[in-house]
Order: structure tokens, then C-alpha cells, then sequence
């Protein structure tokens, strides 16, 4: 059992004994993983006091010049392809995987970049996508960190998977209103951070979970924009699948059943993709594209321009060169390959049926598949 990789350990200490309360117990054969949380977020909370008071008001003093533009869709809709595909543009600040990590941290620079490195794999678990410190990571490591509602500690506690779901990322609950101020008051600190180091530059974000919180981002920036992709849901239930699986292995501090997994990933998708289509009439006209991800993969060009057209965004001919070399880097990528059995794909269109339809997807190709 991997004991040092559980993001927990990159935390605030407070927000880490409220989430051991709200969770106890802690299952017996995962104690060593949790006293491994206990010790990291002890020994750094005086590197957290000394970037608190550092940088602070420098944060609190920081102004978005414009509103981001966010990365909707599921997780495995090919986000992260995406992502690093188009951060080839200089124009774009983002959340870096030492940012998202280490959100208490990381304005202290090098040497705690130097620090985490020495816990960080050159690949992630679950695919065959390099990562370094300085590569696109999602914001809700960081919100996770700093508060108790955040979606992947559902990964970490997933006996209430489906309890950190609703609450964080739905905002359901005696005590949404609240959760809901708190979430958004983390985020925007986490944001400002974020434009700090980024010098200023406009920020690119990637957070799936964002895709059912629409009114609230659009509370909170009233101006940003939107690219939501979508892909295969055959393709997905599979990466889904195994991005969750080989997440909880290496963070649960509780065990969980195949069977509750697989109902907890079509629930969850089929509700983010719910509140997606009920909200994404409150963006304003014009600052909305959404993007196939078989389309995009085939002819990733063509769709950048289109994104950058329609949302009114310069740069794509300085860039094209820059993207164009990410996508020849990109041509000997080995997908993960997967099998669906016949009960699966029959769950699939039970519970995803809405947008097997929407989109047209068969499962003619479901049986022997790629998903990246």
C-alpha cells in the first residue's frame, strides 16, 4: 500500500482533523496512510504561517482584469489533452499541479517546488500522461485542501462519496447556503493566488466538477467563458472507471465495494451532465462553445481556431506553430485499451441514455476500445 501520495498530506492541518471527525473511523489497515496525513500537514503548517504572511494582502489586493475561461465536461472527456494542448499559447496563466497540490505553498517558490518533486511520479496512475510540477492540474485538489468540501475527498473517504458529491459540487443540503459561501470565498482565493504567480496573465481552467456549478461561477464572473467537451460515453464508463479505481487505491482511508463504485460513476455522471444542460442557458450568448472530443482529436487545429473564433479570443496564428508541435509530440501516445461486457453497456443506456442520444453514439465500437 502506497502510504506518501494521499493530496491530503498537502493541506491545512485544521481542515484535515475536521475531515478525520466528520470520517471516523479511518479503517484499521489504512491508520499508517492517515498518520503519514497527521505528520505532512504538522511539519509544514509553519511554511503555510510564513506564505500567509507574506503574501496575504497581496493576495486579497489581486484583481482578475478579465474572468477566466473554464473547462467543462466530465472527467475522461479528454480534458487534460486539451488542457496541455492549449497552454501552448503563452497568453494563458493556469493552475499548476504544485499550485493545486500545495495551494498554502506554493507562492514560496523554488524550494518547495524542489520538495514536492520528490514525491510526484512522471506519470499519473491511471494513464500513460507524463506530469511534472509545472504542468495544468484541476482546482479542486486545491479547494480540497484548504476546506472540508471538496470533490475528491470523496476519493479518500469513499464510504460518503456520493455525501462530499452532493454537498460540494451540488451544493445539496441543510447547509448549502453556507457551503456554497465557503466554496466560493476558497476558490476565489485560490484564483487570485493562481493570477499572482501567473503574472497577471488571464486564467485557462480545467475542473470537471465545475461542470454542475455554473450559477455559481457565473456569480462569481459574470464574464467568463466556457468550453465544454464531450466524448463516447461507452468510451468514458471504462477510463471513468479505472481513473476512479486507481485513485481511491492510492488515497482511500476507507474501502469501498466494486458494485457501490459502479453506481456512484453512472450517478455522478449522469447528474453533472443534468445540471450541464439545465444551466448552461444562464451564459451569456457568444461565451459558450461546446467541443466533440472525437471531432477535436481528429482535427485539433481546425477546433482551436473555431474555440478561438466563436469566443472572440486572439492569438490562435502567433500559437499555431507551439500547437502544432504539441500535437506531433503527441502522435506515439499509447492509449489505455478496455473491454465492455454486455450488462455494462446496458447499464450505460439505462442511466446515460439522455446523451447517448443527444450526441448520436452507438456502441458498435464498445467492445474493444481506446480511451485516453
Amino acid at each position: 500500500m502506497k502510504i506518501t501520495e494521499n493530496p491530503l498530506a498537502g493541506g491545512s492541518l485544521t481542515n484535515w482533523l475536521r475531515l478525520r471527525k466528520d470520517n471516523h473511523p479511518v479503517d484499521k489497515k489504512y491508520r499508517l496512510r492517515a498518520a503519514y496525513i497527521t505528520l505532512m500537514t504538522t511539519l509544514f503548517a509553519p511554511v503555510r504561517a510564513l506564505q500567509r504572511r507574506i503574501y496575504k494582502h497581496r493576495i486579497e489586493a489581486v484583481t482578475l482584469e478579465h474572468d477566466p475561461v473554464f473547462v467543462l465536461g466530465h472527467y475522461r472527456c479528454g480534458g487534460t489533452y486539451f488542457m496541455n494542448l492549449l497552454t501552448q499559447d503563452p497568453q494563458w496563466g493556469f493552475i499548476s499541479t504544485t499550485q493545486a497540490l500545495l495551494p498554502a505553498m506554493f507562492l514560496l517558490g523554488q524550494p518547495i517546488r524542489n520538495i514536492f518533486n520528490l514525491f510526484l511520479h512522471e506519470k499519473r496512475p491511471m494513464d500513460n500522461v507524463l506530469v511534472s510540477p509545472e504542468s495544468p492540474e484541476e482546482p479542486e485538489h486545491a479547494i480540497g485542501n484548504l476546506i472540508p468540501y471538496g470533490f475528491y475527498q470523496g476519493f479518500c473517504f469513499p464510504n460518503r462519496m456520493m455525501d462530499y458529491f452532493r454537498t460540494s459540487v451540488l451544493f445539496e443540503g441543510d447547509s448549502a447556503e453556507d457551503v456554497q459561501q465557503q466554496w466560493e470565498t476558497t476558490y476565489l482565493e485560490i484564483l487570485k493566488a493562481c493570477t499572482l504567480a501567473n503574472n497577471g496573465k488571464r486564467l485557462l481552467i480545467k475542473n470537471p466538477p465545475d461542470t454542475a456549478r455554473i450559477p455559481a461561477l457565473l456569480k462569481m464572473f459574470p464574464s467568463a467563458q466556457f468550453i465544454f467537451l464531450y466524448r463516447n460515453p461507452y468510451v468514458m464508463f471504462p477510463s471513468i472507471k479505472n481513473f476512479y479505481t486507481a485513485y481511491i487505491v492510492d488515497w482511500q482511508l476507507q474501502d469501498i465495494n466494486d458494485e457501490e463504485l459502479d453506481e456512484n460513476i453512472l450517478e455522478i455522471y449522469q447528474q453533472i451532465m443534468t445540471r450541464y444542460q439545465r444551466d448552461k442557458h444562464l451564459i451569456p450568448a457568444g461565451n459558450l462553445v461546446e467541443v466533440c472530443f472525437e471531432d477535436f482529436e481528429q482535427r485539433p487545429l481546425e477546433q482551436i481556431e473555431r474555440i478561438y473564433s466563436q469566443l472572440g479570443l486572439h492569438g490562435f496564428d502567433a500559437s499555431r506553430p507551439a500547437f502544432q508541435a504539441y500535437i506531433d509530440s503527441q502522435k506515439d501516445y499509447q492509449k489505455n485499451r478496455y473491454s465492455l461486457t454486455s450488462e455494462q453497456i446496458r447499464r450505460i443506456e439505462k442511466c446515460w441514455a439522455a446523451d447517448i442520444r443527444r450526441w448520436g453514439y452507438t456502441p458498435k465500437d464498445a467492445v474493444e476500445i481506446a480511451a485516453g
